[in-house]
C-alpha cells in the first residue's frame, strides 16, 4: 500500500510540471490540426506527426518515473528530439500545402517555447543532482 501512495504522489507531481501540462496542450493542438489532413495522409504524415507528439509526453513521463537522474535526463533528451521531429513534419506539411503558414507558425512557436522549457528542465535535473 505504501508503494501505491508513493506512486500516486509521484504521478500527482508529474501532472504539476509545466512541461507536462504544456506538452499535453501541444498534443491536443496537433491532434486538432491533423484531423483535417487529407484522407490520403491520415495514415501517412498525420499519423507520424501524432506519434511524434505523443512521444514527447511519453518520454517526459517515463523519464520522470525513472529512479536514476541520468535516465530522466536521457528521456528528456528524447522528448527534445521528438519536438524537432514534430517541427520538421509540420514544416513539411506547410511546404506541401497541407497546413497554412499561420497554423504552422502557431504550433512552431509552441514547439520552440516547449523546447526551451525542456532544455531548462534538463539543466535543472543536472544541477539538482550535482549538489
Amino acid at each position: 500500500m505504501h508503494e501505491f501512495i508513493q506512486m500516486r504522489d509521484k504521478i500527482h507531481k508529474l501532472e504539476t510540471l509545466v512541461i507536462y501540462q504544456e506538452t499535453r496542450e501541444l498534443i491536443c493542438k496537433i491532434y486538432n490540426l491533423t484531423k483535417d489532413f487529407p484522407d490520403d495522409e491520415k495514415y501517412g504524415i498525420a499519423s507520424q506527426i501524432r506519434l511524434a507528439a505523443i512521444s514527447i509526453g511519453a518520454n517526459i513521463a517515463e523519464g520522470y518515473g525513472r529512479y536514476s537522474h541520468k535516465e530522466e535526463i536521457l528521456f528528456n533528451y528524447r522528448a527534445r528530439g521528438y519536438l524537432f521531429e514534430c517541427y520538421f513534419l509540420l514544416d513539411f506539411s506547410r511546404e506541401i500545402g497541407i497546413i497554412k503558414r499561420k497554423e504552422f507558425t502557431d504550433v512552431a512557436t509552441r514547439i520552440n517555447q516547449l523546447g526551451i522549457k525542456v532544455n531548462n528542465y534538463i539543466r535543472y535535473i543536472k544541477n539538482r543532482n550535482t549538489h
